[in-house]
C-alpha cells in the first residue's frame, strides 16, 4: 500500500519499456523536496516511527534527495541510516563499539536473540553499501561499481524494511 501511495505520489509510471527522461525528471523534482521525502519515510514506517531516532530520519531523508543525482551517495546515505539505527535505536544493551560497519553488525547481531535472516539482511546490505561511496574500486574486478537510480531506490526500500522489520519483531513479536 505505501509503494502504492509513493508512486502515486512521484507520479512514478510502471512499465517494462525503459524510462523516458521526463520521467526521470519528475521523480528528481519531487524527490528533491524535503517534505515529500520525509512524508514517504514517515508513511513508510508508519506507527514506528516515534522508535526512529531524528538522526537516523534526516539521513534517510537525504537518501532519498540524492536520487537521482548521486546514486552513490544515496545508497551510502541509507546505509549510514540503518548503521545508525542499528547502533542507536535497536538496542541499547548489545554493546556494537567494536563493530564497523553493517556487515560486522549483522554478524554480532546473530549472537543475540534478533532473527537470523533479518540480520543477514544487514550483510547483504553492507555489500551493495560498499558498492558506494563507501569504497573505491572492486577489488577483484578493479573497476568501479556503478548504481543505477532504480537501485538507489531499491536499496532506500529495503532499508526502509528492514527497520520497520526490526521494530515490529521488537514490539509485537511477529516477522
Amino acid at each position: 500500500k505505501v509503494f502504492k501511495e509513493w508512486i502515486k505520489l512521484l507520479n512514478i509510471k510502471i512499465s517494462t519499456v525503459p524510462m523516458k527522461n521526463e520521467t526521470l525528471d519528475g521523480i528528481k523534482k519531487s524527490l528533491e523536496n524535503k517534505l515529500l521525502a520525509n512524508n514517504f519515510i514517515k508513511d513508510f514506517l508508519g506507527d514506528e516511527l516515534h522508535n526512529v531516532s531524528e538522526q537516523v530520519i534526516k539521513k534517510l531523508s537525504d537518501s532519498v534527495k540524492y536520487i537521482p543525482n548521486d546514486n552513490d551517495s544515496s545508497v551510502n546515505e541509507a546505509g549510514r541510516a540503518l548503521e545508525d539505527f542499528l547502533r542507536l535505536d535497536l538496542d541499547k544493551n548489545i554493546d556494537l563499539t567494536h563493530c564497523s560497519g553493517l556487515g560486522e553488525i549483522g554478524n554480532e547481531l546473530n549472537k543475540s536473540n534478533y532473527p537470523k535472516k533479518l540480520n543477514n539482511l544487514c550483510v547483504g546490505l553492507a555489500n551493495v553499501r560498499s558498492m558506494g561511496k563507501a569504497h573505491g574500486v572492486d577489488k577483484t574486478l578493479n573497476v568501479p561499481w556503478s548504481i543505477s537510480d532504480h537501485a538507489a531506490i531499491g536499496y532506500i526500500i529495503m532499508v526502509l524494511t528492514l527497520i520497520k522489520s526490526y521494530l515490529v519483531y521488537v514490539h509485537n513479536q511477529k516477522l
